[in-house]
């Protein structure tokens, strides 16, 4: 029998809800996706909003830190052009921060460059028969002084005698005064003026005159051992380094002219001479000082024994192939062989040496190739390490007997120059004097008569060597052009 009408239809309608209901979930499905995406669009879209306003309150800063340094131009110009009253400069360069020479005392304090500028209120101060204070607030407090007003000064002076750091005697017949926070901008002054402090030792503040430091002398064991086995003890040997800080004293002598002039440039000629002064004497000591005469025993005699030796074939005129034997052998017994792993190692020697080494040739090539730079205003090498030039360095020795008689020198290798330790009292004495006479050369100077001013800076300090092992010198050096 045959589909009626009514069947077909019944298949017609149950096929078209079929068809409905999927289409029905697809469009579900595809109206899922669209409020997905949609939502995420305004996540992004609330990000970007964010992102712009913080951009823009970005820019903003921007715009206020240009207008507010455009303003401080202006400023720093109107001063330069109308030289307003100390009042307004020291306003402006307390709110800039950007003054050097007219700024209040918490400002100013600790400036390398102030000792001179100290020392110098001192002695005329001391000329004049007046307290340093009242002479600095008389002579250099106006805004037209050279180098600007000076009230930092004066409130520096009452700092330094509201604590007590003046001696005993009359402030104004030249008494000693230290500046301690001072000493702290001054050091790196002393380091550009001293070889010694340049290639890398350790430089330790102190602030008493004596301290003991420990040293490693022996190494602990490691042994391999069984399952169950023992392990068997050992330890480190150690010893104990006494350091006392040494005096070092420095002169300087200008005329009174000098002195009375406010200008930085005075203040700037008076630290570098006692750092000039001061960087090379102490150069000298912390390497071959003794430990007598006041003088710190140098690295010269803290160094191991067997790290101390004569040049190749003493006796005999030095040749390269011995030269090189020596830079070699230096190297050896400052690292393998007194167990010292090389950290940032480098040398030392004499103008005079170093030279020789810049000009030595093999048959067509230079020998020390590195030492070509002493000309080229950079720093030489040797051997790959870097040297350092030390004109303190004597080269009027004679310890070999050989045909260069009293003209030998040494060099130093340090495989880890920070092992060798400075330790700076962190202070500086300065006192001054028109009317004392020194001596000169042999000769008395009469400052008064000569209407001369003298500075005296006493610093003190004290150096010691961790690892006796990781300096070598070779000694009986007559390397020469």
């Amino acid at each position: 029998m045959g589909m009626t009408q009514a069947d077909i239809a019944a298949i017609v309608r149950e096929t078209l809800d079929e068809h409905q209901q999927k289409n029905q979930g697809a469009n579900n499905e595809a109206l899922d996706e669209v409020r997905k995406t949609f939502k995420q669009l305004e996540e992004r879209q609330k990000g970007l909003e964010a992102t712009h306003e913080e951009t823009t309150d970005a820019l903003r800063e921007a715009e206020k830190f240009v207008a507010d340094l455009e303003k401080k131009s202006k400023d720093l110009q109107n001063i330069i052009d109308n030289k307003p009253q100390s009042d307004r400069v020291k306003e402006y360069y307390r709110k800039s921060g950007i003054g050097r020479f007219v700024v209040d005392a918490d400002v100013h304090k600790g400036s390398a460059l102030h000792v001179g500028r100290l020392a110098r209120a001192y002695i005329n101060a001391q000329k004049a028969n007046m307290d340093p204070k009242d002479w600095v607030l008389k002579n250099w407090c106006d805004a037209n002084t050279t180098g600007g007003s000076n009230e930092w000064l004066a409130e520096e002076i009452e700092r330094i005698q509201s604590e007590k750091a003046l001696s005993t005697g009359d402030a104004s017949q030249g008494g000693s005064f230290v500046p301690v926070d001072y000493m702290t901008d001054f050091i790196p002054l002393l380091r550009a003026a001293s070889p010694f402090r340049e290639i890398g030792v350790l430089q330790i503040p102190m602030t008493g005159a004596a301290m003991t430091i420990p040293r490693q002398t022996g190494a602990a064991t490691a042994y391999y051992v069984g399952e169950a086995g023992a392990i068997t003890p050992s330890n480190l040997t150690t010893d104990a380094v006494p350091v006392q800080t040494r005096k070092l004293a420095s002169l300087v002598v200008l005329s009174s002219e000098m002195m009375q002039d406010a200008s930085p440039a005075i203040d700037q000629i008076v630290v570098n001479d006692l750092a000039e002064q001061m960087g090379q004497r102490e150069s000298l000591a912390f390497l071959r000082g003794d430990g007598t005469a006041h003088t710190p025993l140098g690295i010269r005699y803290r160094a191991a024994a067997g790290n101390i030796f004569l040049r190749d074939t003493p006796g005999s005129a030095f040749t390269l192939d011995g030269v090189r034997n020596d830079l070699y052998d230096a190297a050896y017994r400052a690292t393998s062989l007194s167990n010292v792993a090389a950290s940032n190692p480098c040398w030392m020697g004499h103008g005079r040496t170093a030279f020789y080494l810049s000009s030595a040739q093999n048959t067509d090539t230079k020998a020390f190739p590195g030492m070509d730079m002493l000309l080229n205003n950079a720093r030489p090498t040797l051997l790959g390490a870097p040297f350092f030039q030390n004109d303190q360095i004597p080269i009027n020795l004679d310890v070999s007997g050989g045909p260069s008689g009293s003209a030998e020198s040494e060099v130093y290798f340090f495989s880890k120059p920070n092992e060798v330790a400075i330790y700076d009292r962190m202070s500086m004495e300065i006192s001054t004097s028109s009317e004392a006479t020194i001596n000169e050369g042999g000769v008395n100077l009469n400052l008064y008569q000569n209407d001369q001013v003298a500075i005296r800076a006493v610093t003190r300090h004290d150096i010691s060597l961790r690892q006796s092992g990781a300096v070598s010198v070779i000694t009986g050096v007559d390397w020469a052009v």
